[in-house]
């Protein structure tokens, strides 16, 4: 059987021992996730779980490790798959370690997962894979298969490398479309109800640079405006966090006042967006929000109606379900087609708004069993 040379040094080296005890290695080597596209969810070839993949404390008393990959540039997403692994790998009573990844080095640090002993790998596929990394990663596979007398259990996330043509199990995201259609519609019928007409005038509002999955959400969001008739205005960009998205939203009401609809694409802009939006006279027709990103974040703007409404776009999620993926392949479980979808629900915000609890208040209020006083407010969301 033929390993590439990385993995053949790793045999050769007396001085690189791999551990014998069960390892569970979570790479993250991403410059964004996509959402969208022709990767496929079912895993075409790839090797059937066999019993000596089970997780077993009797091989050298060593305690599984989780040890994730991720980029030391990019996007803060890397620190949703680091918490995501940090929470789960306990309960499956593993450890966790951390290695960050430089753009153009996902082979060398699949190569340096499987060096400390992984027993399983998940690769966040990056936007710019290299052109051996499809090589690498078949190697891994090869390479335990030929040392432990199994195949490496490798798990993708976010979408697929095309040049594996589905060797491996894909956790993704659902496809936007019908969601996001769900969504502009919300926004539509909330700026008609405002006197904005029939054909509003609307904007994306997004924090860039963006990703594969960035890009996904503004080509999905912008398909539907168009569809539904809106007069689109150009983009809106930020890059940064609420401070940075408040100053591009208010420069864009002042080009554009009787702008109708504004969709943004994570949890930052949304939260200035909505803050500016209370700000503004009530007595007078207000722009309507929607809002692509993760479920915690926004879950107050939406129970208090202060968007139309909020499609459910949750890297914590995607992150979880590509462990939960790699602990059952490591354990002989089986995975099913559907179980590597992350569905992207959409939540219709209904009812009137909430006078008096403004964004910025909501984030103050008291949790269950708290005194008004012992309300602190809580950290700023990392934008997702």
């Amino acid at each position: 059987m033929a390993t590439s040379t990385g993995f053949s040094r790793l045999i050769r080296n007396p001085g690189r021992s791999l551990a014998l005890g069960p390892v569970l290695v979570v790479v993250v080597a991403f410059a964004g996730l996509t959402g969208c596209g022709s990767e496929q969810n079912t895993p075409a070839n790839l090797p059937a779980p066999t019993a000596s993949t089970e997780v077993s404390d009797e091989t050298d008393g060593s305690v599984p490790t989780i040890t994730m990959v991720v980029p030391r540039l990019g996007l803060v997403d890397g620190s949703i798959w680091e918490q995501s692994a940090r929470l789960l790998v306990p309960r499956s009573n593993a450890l966790s370690e951390v290695i960050k990844s430089e753009k153009g080095a996902q082979s060398e640090a699949v190569k340096d997962a499987v060096k400390k002993g992984a027993s399983a790998l998940i690769l966040v596929a990056p936007d710019d894979a290299e052109p051996e990394l499809a090589a690498t990663l078949r190697d891994a596979r090869e390479f335990s298969l030929a040392t432990r007398g199994r195949p490496l259990p490798i798990v993708l996330a976010g979408k697929g490398i095309e040049a594996l043509n589905g060797e491996f199990p894909i956790v993704q995201f659902a496809s936007l479309d019908q969601s996001m259609t769900e969504l502009i519609n919300a926004t539509l019928e909330d700026a008609r109800k405002a006197g904005y007409g029939d054909h509003p005038k609307a904007v994306v509002l997004y924090n860039g640079p963006y990703d594969d999955e960035g890009q996904a959400r503004i080509d999905a969001a912008r398909r539907a405006l168009d569809e539904a008739q809106t007069e689109l205005l150009t983009d809106v960009a930020f890059v940064g966090y609420q401070a940075e998205a408040a100053t591009a939203i208010k420069k864009a009401l002042a080009e554009q006042p009787d702008l109708a609809i504004l969709i943004a694409t994570e949890d930052q802009g949304a939260r200035a967006a909505a803050t500016i939006r209370d700000q503004l006279d009530k007595s007078q027709k207000r722009f309507s929000i929607g809002v692509v990103g993760p479920r915690k974040e926004l879950e107050r703007l939406s129970e208090f109606n202060i968007i139309s409404g909020h499609v459910v776009r949750d890297t914590n999620i995607l992150a979880r379900r590509a462990v939960t993926t790699a602990l059952q392949l490591l354990n002989g479980e089986p995975v099913t087609p559907e179980s590597l979808v992350v569905e992207v629900p959409f939540l219709r915000s209904s009812g009137p708004e909430q006078e008096g609890f403004t964004p910025v208040a909501l984030e103050r209020q008291p949790k269950a069993g708290q005194t008004p006083a012992a309300a602190t407010p809580e950290p700023a969301a990392t934008p997702e």
